[in-house]
């Protein structure tokens, strides 16, 4: 339906399939989220920065999708910034919101590569199955791929998986936001929720609260296939521009997912 690339979710089990081994051959992908660059529009003249510009100029520098949310309560993206997005910049775009089967067919028309459907507030993902079920049913159908965040938790992959979601972003913002001290057991968590939700066939992101210091680690989880960044990504861009700040990024990722391969060979894991 979409020339829109996923950055996790293609049919069934391609999503593992295609990362070969226990920790991949291919390149971990980039979402990069726009969100926080809209919030200096909103506190200035609503007109800059330009969001496509801004996606343009990601993807140009090694982003592989766009990321927006487009439940919050602000406004802060527009119809018109999903419009000159998915005409401007042709990059794979991913929308993220909670579950919602009044949306659907608004979802549907906007023809994402992919939706990222966000917990309820509560987090627990099972009281919301009914709707998260319609949700994914109706999103599947059209072949737009669907991704649950979810926190590393044992009973919310599974909840996941029950309601039919073939592909997770584990919340890492927690660990992300931990002091350094106390990251390691928070560390182990999210190590232990990527190999349930691949033991389940699930496809795995991760993302929320990282930074520079964060994302070797976690571009070293096994089985995964997606980052995706946001908030701190677009503060360092003040510093260094958002191509330096995206390429930069990039080389972390890749650089801790070489790493990782070669010491899964060197060890036989």
């Amino acid at each position: 339906m979409t020339e829109n690339r996923p950055l996790a979710s293609r049919p069934a089990a391609a999503p593992l399939q295609s990362h070969g081994g226990r920790w991949g051959d291919a390149p971990i992908r980039l979402g990069l989220r726009l969100n926080h660059a809209a919030v200096l529009r909103q506190a200035g003249d609503g007109l800059r920065p330009d969001m496509a510009r801004l996606a343009e100029a990601t993807m140009r520098a090694g982003a592989d999708s766009v990321v927006l949310r487009v439940d919050d309560q602000g406004g802060l993206i527009s119809a018109d910034d999903l419009r000159r997005i998915r005409d401007r910049v042709r990059a794979p775009l991913t929308l993220e919101l909670r579950p919602d089967p009044a949306r659907l067919d608004w979802l549907l028309a906007l023809e994402p590569a992919a939706v990222t459907l966000l917990p309820p507030a509560d987090g627990d993902v099972a009281a919301g199955h009914d709707g998260l079920a319609r949700m994914v049913d109706g999103l599947g159908a059209a072949g737009i791929a669907v991704v649950m965040l979810v926190a590393p938790e044992s009973d919310q992959i599974e909840a996941v998986r029950a309601a039919g979601v073939r592909s997770v972003e584990i919340d890492t913002t927690r660990y992300g936001e931990a002091d350094p001290q106390h990251r390691g057991p928070l560390f182990q968590q999210l190590r232990q929720a990527a190999i349930q939700a691949r033991g389940l066939g699930l496809g795995i992101q991760a993302g929320h609260g990282l930074d520079f210091a964060t994302l070797a680690p976690v571009a070293a989880l096994p089985h995964l296939q997606g980052i995706t960044c946001g908030r701190f990504l677009i503060a360092e861009a003040l510093f260094i521009g958002i191509e330096d700040a995206v390429r930069h990024t990039r080389r972390l990722i890749d650089a801790a997912r070489r790493q990782a391969r070669r010491h899964a060979a060197q060890t036989g894991g």
